[in-house]
């Protein structure tokens, strides 16, 4: 005979179970509107990277870490990553959609600060080609004899 106590835990285990599998679904829409935007970045056809902080700490006797959101060219083609920063050096990094789903939360706040980074970062390029073709321009006046 089942006690009250097992009839709690059967029926909570029947609303993990439950749980789960919404868990699963909303896990899966994460990663598709990553996709999604990783997509609508890259059709921007920016040409620049950008990276904001994730997350970051110190264990106890242990050097600093870093987890970056960043978008940048990898393998090719343009895509959201993290970037796993430890002690100052540049340990790896994880599609969006590979990262655990703790780092993906994390990132998702992070999105409106990168979007911003990028457009900076357009910016930023824009001044120093800009700087770069008028040393151009001034040593070829300098040729020309100008």
């Amino acid at each position: 005979m089942a006690t009250k106590r097992t009839r709690s835990l059967t029926a909570a285990l029947g609303h993990a179970r439950d749980a789960k599998k919404q868990l699963s679904a909303e896990a899966d829409r994460l990663n598709a509107t990553f996709l999604q935007l990783e997509k609508e970045l890259r059709s921007l056809q920016l040409g620049v990277r950008a990276r904001v902080v994730v997350d970051s700490g110190k264990g106890p006797n242990e050097p600093p870490w870093t987890e970056y959101l960043v978008f940048t060219k990898s393998d090719g083609s343009w895509q959201l990553v993290i970037e796993h920063d430890w002690n100052g050096d540049l340990e790896g990094t994880t599609h969006i959609t590979a990262a655990s789903l703790e780092v993906r939360k994390k990132a998702s706040g992070c999105l409106e600060e990168l979007v911003s980074a990028l457009c900076e970062q357009v910016a930023a390029q824009v001044q120093e080609v800009r700087a770069a073709s008028d040393e151009v321009d001034r040593v070829l006046g300098l040729v020309r004899g100008q």
